[in-house]
């Protein structure tokens, strides 16, 4: 959205999918209880701190430390930092912050992908996947020993 006008972006329903797909990744995909939990609430505080520092910006209070919003958003709060820039329209133009979200989707996609089990490092390409055989002794290619009495 810009300041100018209500109208929204031709980008915004692209951007409204992509960020859509991502957090079904983290709560949908193979990411225990835990670290989803802790991923919602930095979000849901990288939103908070962007709001508040825009309210402060628009009155002309103290406002929110850049590295504050910066740490926020790298240490897993990209969705609800880039969902509160867009929504406000703040740091939407500062070249630092648009590093910053390019950079934490990298940090993140790669958390994701760690967490997932998938190859993220180049030697873990070409190797096999190990897998826990089902039950003890699947898997194997012995067959059982059996004892059997010859007659003498």
């Amino acid at each position: 959205m810009s300041r100018n006008d209500s109208e929204l972006s031709p980008l915004w329903l692209p951007w409204l999918v992509f960020q859509l797909i991502f957090v079904g990744g983290w709560l949908l995909g193979p990411v225990p209880l835990p670290v989803q939990v802790v991923v919602v609430g930095i979000n849901i505080a990288a939103f908070v701190l962007y709001k508040v520092d825009k309210d402060r910006a628009i009155r002309g209070e103290w406002r929110i430390p850049e590295t504050w919003l910066f740490a926020v958003t790298l240490c897993g709060g990209m969705m609800g930092a880039d969902l509160a820039r867009k929504l406000f329209n703040h740091k939407t133009r500062k070249f630092s912050f648009k590093v910053c979200m390019g950079v934490a989707f990298f940090v993140q996609l790669y958390a994701m992908l760690i967490i997932a089990g998938a190859p993220v490092l180049p030697w873990q390409a070409n190797q096999p996947a190990t897998t826990q055989p089902a039950t003890a002794g699947a898997g194997l290619h012995n067959p059982p020993h059996h004892h059997h009495r010859h007659p003498a």
